[in-house]
């Protein structure tokens, strides 16, 4: 308690959850450009079919971007060379409204960042979108092929490309052979006894299995197998390994290997019946009902004391810090624009590290001060309000505010509440 200053200024705090409440609504909003292919040496004018052909297109895959399987194709037009073939893909573990954001994001932008082109393909980190004036459904394509990889290299880039030299071909082979008709799948491997590598694969479920399967290989064989994550980008395929989680990991996991089948050992008794001296079932059924309803109680009993304990205390640790007078610190308030320009718009060159939350970036503010800026993912299993509590501790820590081992979360809780009710 001795390290819990007296006065901090209730706008201080106010900023501070201002902030919170709206940095993490712009982090799922946006998107993460992976990639982009603008074939120049096919244009067309802004004024022509073609051009009007391809607004229709763009409009058609951003109404259809909830499709079940995340895959949807559309052609508009019916006169060569005008005709605009068109389709989007999206990762398979996402959810339809997060495949909805990804496509209407990459179909406002696509135009924008390649005027002119008839042929183009952009890939973001959950999804893809391509157009052209040749038709390219059920075509497997391995143009305009994208690299990324990670700055930092592993420490045993051997160990790395045995492992890789398994899990790669394995989820590949899992995404030929996927169920669900999507031609996606991740896996796990064990890098070393603490530190795993997880895997994605995925095609455009048009392809026939051989297209698909040469496909994967080709861009299996050109990952960067020493760093500690790369990705390969096909317009008909990618794949990727990271050392930490990017992906639903309970969408989609291996299935564990079947238990073995004990043969059951031979019965020693004979059925029971009324008046042989044994327990009828109806018996040892109202007994396990009344055990069962006795036990609800007494934890619904004991629920209820501990919460009226925990109430006592924070009123107690209430009048300890003084009530609602705290000491000034300084805003910690930043907006959008500071945070892009200091991780150079959350380059994937400036990332240095994959949380359960989301991606964690390296930044350089204005004043040469340099910080790790943390966004929470669209794919987090983890909602807004652990990301909130999660950046609360980070905050409180850093002032040297509490002792968190003498107050955990008889401060914590009181603090959410006010944030929510803000």
């Amino acid at each position: 308690m001795n390290n819990l200053p007296h006065k901090i200024p209730r706008k201080a705090l106010f900023a501070f959850t201002i902030l919170l409440l709206t940095f993490i609504p712009i982090i799922k909003a946006d998107q993460y450009l992976a990639g982009i292919d603008c074939q120049n040496a096919t244009t067309y004018d802004p004024n022509s079919t073609y051009s009007t052909n391809l607004q229709t297109l763009l409009s058609v895959l951003s109404s259809n971007s909830n499709a079940s399987n995340g895959l949807y194709n559309f052609t508009a037009g019916s006169s060569p060379p005008d005709v605009a073939y068109g389709l989007f893909l999206c990762q398979g573990d996402l959810t339809a409204a997060a495949c909805q954001d990804c496509v209407n994001w990459a179909s406002t932008n696509i135009v924008a960042r390649c005027p002119r082109s008839k042929r183009v393909t952009i890939w973001y980190d959950y999804c893809l979108l391509r157009y052209s004036n040749v038709s390219m459904f059920s075509v497997v394509d391995t143009k305009g092929e994208i690299i990324l990889a990670s700055t930092y290299d592993v420490s045993n880039a051997t160990r790395l490309s045995e492992v890789l030299g398994q899990v790669m071909y394995d989820v590949a082979d899992r995404a030929l052979s996927n169920h669900s008709g999507k031609k996606f799948a991740t896996e796990e491997a064990n890098y070393s006894a603490l530190q795993k590598v997880y895997s994605l694969a995925q095609c455009t479920p048009d392809l026939s299995y051989s297209d698909c399967n040469g496909c994967l290989r080709r861009a299996v064989s050109r990952l960067k197998n020493t760093r500690i994550g790369s990705r390969v980008l096909y317009p008909s395929c990618y794949v990727r390994f990271e050392m930490a989680p990017f992906y639903n990991i309970s969408f989609d996991a291996a299935p564990p290997p079947p238990s073995p089948v004990l043969p059951s050992p031979p019965s020693t008794t004979t059925p029971s019946s009324p008046g042989n001296g044994r327990i009828s079932p109806q018996v040892i059924i109202a007994i396990a009902v009344s055990i069962g309803v006795a036990v609800m109680l007494s934890m619904a009993g004991f629920c209820l004391l501990t919460r009226r304990a925990k109430k006592k205390k924070y009123n107690s640790l209430r009048e300890d810090i003084g009530g609602d007078d705290i000491s000034a610190v300084q805003s910690l308030q930043y907006d959008l624009g500071t945070l892009q320009a200091a991780t150079n718009n959350f380059s994937y060159d400036n990332k240095i590290g994959q949380g359960g939350y989301g991606p964690v970036y390296k930044g350089l503010l204005p004043n040469g001060q340099e910080v790790a800026v943390k966004r929470l993912s669209e794919t987090s299993g983890q909602g807004a309000l652990e990301f909130k509590n999660e950046v609360i501790l980070a905050w409180l820590g850093s002032l040297e505010l509490i002792k968190l081992r003498q107050i955990q979360v008889e401060l914590l809780e009181p603090l959410v509440t006010c944030l929510q009710n803000i």
